[in-house]
């Protein structure tokens, strides 16, 4: 719900999945979401995670499951917008199973890094060590049916083991080897990923210069 240049983030996102022929929308709210059911509730289904305080990622869209544990479906972060024409590409990439990636970015142990060997997503996680890293995900990930299932099967491992606190890439270890992933470059596109102060006053700042 944060405003970037008289639009919230959330905004970005909708009318940049919108514009890729996505509009079946299910949010995971938790922090104030009631305020998002009113800013968004006409384009959107809403699942809740009563438990957003002490879990991440991985548990909100654990949440989903029932949604879309083994059917094709894109899932992203909240807090990243990217332009459109990049969801499109995403969208129609021929392979059922592809993720937003960027080979131009310099990377940091910060951030979730890939490794992308043969034109495939190898690895995808938050642990792989710089000098094998070639790519930073973007968060935002297209799965075909079977790429879903393992998933949301390595997933519900996690959970039930009431591991609760992990970024979905680290249940990418059940796919990445036996479902191709690939990697749809930016390609110089800007895309943001807002996590602190600096990295809004920037959002905010080069989307203005693009108008």
């Amino acid at each position: 719900m944060v405003q970037v240049n008289g639009r919230t983030i959330l905004d970005y996102q909708l009318d940049a999945l919108a514009q890729a022929g996505l509009t079946d929308v299910t949010i995971v709210i938790g922090y104030r979401g009631d305020t998002i059911r009113d800013h968004v509730g006409w384009r959107c289904r809403f699942i809740v995670n009563e438990a957003f305080e002490t879990t991440d990622n991985m548990y909100s869209l654990w949440l989903a499951r029932d949604l879309v544990a083994g059917e094709a479906f894109v899932f992203c972060n909240s807090d990243v917008i990217v332009e459109a024409s990049m969801i499109r590409d995403l969208v129609n990439c021929p392979h059922s199973s592809a993720m937003l990636v960027d080979t131009e970015k310099e990377l940091s142990t910060r951030e979730t890094n890939l490794v992308i060997e043969n034109g495939w997503v190898t690895e995808y996680h938050r642990d792989i060590p710089l000098d094998r890293a070639n790519a930073q995900g973007l968060f935002t990930v297209k799965l075909g049916a079977e790429g879903s299932r393992l998933l949301f099967e390595r997933i519900d491992e996690f959970v039930r083991g009431d591991s609760l606190n992990y970024h979905p890439s680290r249940a990418f270890d059940a796919v990445l080897p036996t479902v191709p992933v690939a990697p749809i470059d930016a390609n110089g596109r800007p895309w943001f990923e807002i996590d602190t102060l600096e990295d809004l006053a920037d959002c905010r700042r080069r989307l203005g210069q693009r108008g």
